[in-house]
């Protein structure tokens, strides 16, 4: 597991330190998984952040990040506490 890492408000440290993960995936547009192409099934990446979320991390934000002929792309931003 990565060293976790101190947070910057307004250039002074937080008391708080938090490890950061960021997961980028393909939803596929036809719900398959081909871990060789790169894009996966909802219910494959909603198991896959489960475990995450399972082991005490925080999902803190998602973005869409566009799109490709097989699936959409998005990033998940995870935290731990």
């Amino acid at each position: 597991m990565p060293r976790p890492r101190k947070l910057y408000i307004n250039e002074q440290e937080s008391i708080m330190e938090t490890g950061v993960k960021q997961i980028q995936r393909v939803i596929s547009k036809r719900n398959l998984t081909n871990t060789d192409a790169g894009y996966f099934a909802i219910a494959d990446v909603d198991a896959y952040l489960s475990e995450y979320l399972a082991d005490g991390w925080k999902l803190q934000n998602s973005f869409y990040l566009g799109e490709n002929p097989e699936g959409y792309l998005l990033w998940y931003v995870l935290v731990k506490q």
